[in-house]
């Protein structure tokens, strides 16, 4: 195994998420919200919600504590909603708690990745020196 292969796999995990740059999830997140929140659950109005809560899977590490607080909203706004609206929030309150799992679990895979790569870095330094 080359020395530099796990090096390489932790910089791999700095670029997982769809939206990388917190300056950009941020807002996304807003939106989601106050869509979530206050948006129109007509059939027009659950498709555009639905199209902005699919990349939610892979926003940002952020999203392990950003997923939970929509998931929350969505079971606010669901809890005085009756029939397809009040099933579709049901449904992305599940969704916006699986992109928080995988948030949680990618950040802690690549958390041990980078310590291993780190050891193996240095490591690999000293026996040079």
């Amino acid at each position: 195994m080359h020395p530099n292969s796990r090096a390489n796999d932790a910089l791999e995990c700095a670029s997982f998420a769809l939206i990388a740059e917190a300056s950009t999830a941020v807002p996304y997140f807003w939106l989601l919200l106050f869509s979530v929140l206050f948006g129109p659950l007509g059939r027009r109005g659950r498709i555009v919600v639905a199209a902005m809560a699919v990349p939610a899977l892979l926003l940002h590490e952020a999203t392990v504590f950003l997923g939970p607080l929509l998931a929350a909203a969505a079971l606010v706004r669901a809890r005085g909603e009756e029939g397809a609206p009040a099933r579709f929030l049901y449904l992305l309150c599940a969704w916006f708690g699986l992109a928080a799992l995988v948030a949680a679990g990618f950040v802690r895979a690549c958390s041990h990745r980078r310590a291993s790569a780190m050891g193996e870095v240095s490591q690999w330094g000293s026996s040079a020196a």
